[in-house]
């Protein structure tokens, strides 16, 4: 269907990330004109939008078209690409100074099914683990407890963003989102 150098065999993915490390083997073939750009993150954001379009929509595509708008996405993503200047390295330039330490981060969700009810809280602390600051947040009509706790990854970050954390890590109880990222 799509000229690529190795496709992956459904019967050996048994997971979404094995299904990625397979994935990453695929090298493109002319005429797809996307050179080395990576043909599989289209592909997936494609097949995304095309199931949701189905679901919400009512609408549908054929393997083809969806095939065919990620290599015309993946083409255009490529092109734009070679048109970037490259920066110049300055032999006076000095490297940004960064800030000494790293920080954690700490994510938690509780989502009530009966009322579609979340309550989301994070943490952050420094590298000697002193609570530097928190946040909570509640929100209704959230659909799943995965949808839950990626809001409060969300929340956090936004949080880490506006506070001007440069280095951080983030930790979260979630198995489902850990397994996505």
């Amino acid at each position: 269907m799509s000229h690529v150098l190795y496709k992956p065999q459904p019967e050996d993915i048994e997971t979404s990330s094995k299904l990625l490390q397979e994935l990453v083997k695929m090298i493109n073939l002319p005429p797809t004109g996307i050179g080395s750009t990576p043909l599989y993150p289209w592909l997936l954001w494609n097949l995304w939008k095309t199931w949701n379009q189905l679901v919400f929509e009512n609408r549908s595509y054929s393997e083809e078209e969806t095939l065919l708008k990620s290599i015309r996405e993946a083409r255009e993503w490529h092109q734009a690409q070679s048109h970037l200047t490259k920066p110049v390295k300055s032999a006076t330039a000095r490297p940004i100074p960064r800030l000494p330490e790293v920080s954690n981060g700490f994510v938690d969700a509780a989502w009530i099914a009966s009322t579609d009810d979340c309550r989301m809280g994070w943490l952050f602390t420094n590298a000697e683990q002193d609570d530097m600051f928190q946040g909570t947040f509640y929100r209704r009509h959230v659909g799943s407890a995965l949808c839950a706790e990626a809001l409060a990854l969300k929340g956090a970050l936004e949080d880490a963003i506006a506070a001007g954390i440069q280095e951080l890590n983030m930790f979260s109880d979630s198995q489902a989102l850990k397994f996505i990222f």
